[in-house]
């Protein structure tokens, strides 16, 4: 049975409104400032227009996000295309990566690693039903006997770090070149 979560922002229907009321806004403001013939209207015009379209293309690059769970894997659908999957079975460490795993706040969550893909990923919190997932996922590593240890936050880019560290991967071991090989999947 394949469960889906799709990523949607907390708080998401209100901010649909007001996404739509300031497309709307700016559309009309660009269409008075023409019509007048005002070259000064303008310029706010194109900014509030400018502004509601880029807003837009960010909500969509978070809605395009969706993670399926099945019996033995989880697949992570990106809003660029590109689909992701870990296998229950070959996930090396998983666990939460924040300062208390108690409660998570944005830029923490849910991190699963990989040593066969030498792929991570890492599940954020700002959206809908992120407990049930996590709960989901959590319920599907403990079947799978999967190693869970949390790791303590130290910053945005830092599970790279610390997944080193509980690897035992020295620094002077590898260069640059082999710890960019390291697969990123990251929902937020």
């Amino acid at each position: 049975m394949i469960q889906q979560f799709d990523i949607q922002k907390k708080g998401s229907k209100k901010l649909k409104l007001i996404y739509i009321v300031l497309f709307i806004g700016a559309i009309l403001f660009c269409v008075s400032a023409v019509a007048s013939a005002k070259f000064i209207m303008f310029i706010p015009a194109f900014f509030l227009f400018f502004f509601a379209v880029r807003t837009y293309i960010s909500r969509k690059r978070i809605l395009g996000q969706k993670i399926e769970i099945d019996d033995n894997s989880v697949t992570y659908y990106l809003w660029t295309g590109e689909c992701a999957t870990l296998n229950f079975s070959e996930i090396t460490y998983a666990g939460f990566y924040a300062k208390n795993p108690a409660k998570i706040r944005y830029g923490e969550g849910l991190y699963m690693y990989s040593d066969s893909a030498d792929r991570y990923c890492l599940i954020g919190t700002d959206f809908e039903n992120s407990n049930d997932l996590y709960n989901l996922l959590k319920e599907k590593c403990n079947a799978a006997n999967v190693k869970w240890q949390d790791l303590n936050y130290c910053g945005k880019h830092g599970l790279v770090k610390r997944l080193r560290e509980l690897l035992n991967i020295n620094d002077s071991e590898t260069d640059n070149s082999e710890s960019e090989k390291l697969q990123e999947t990251s929902v937020e």
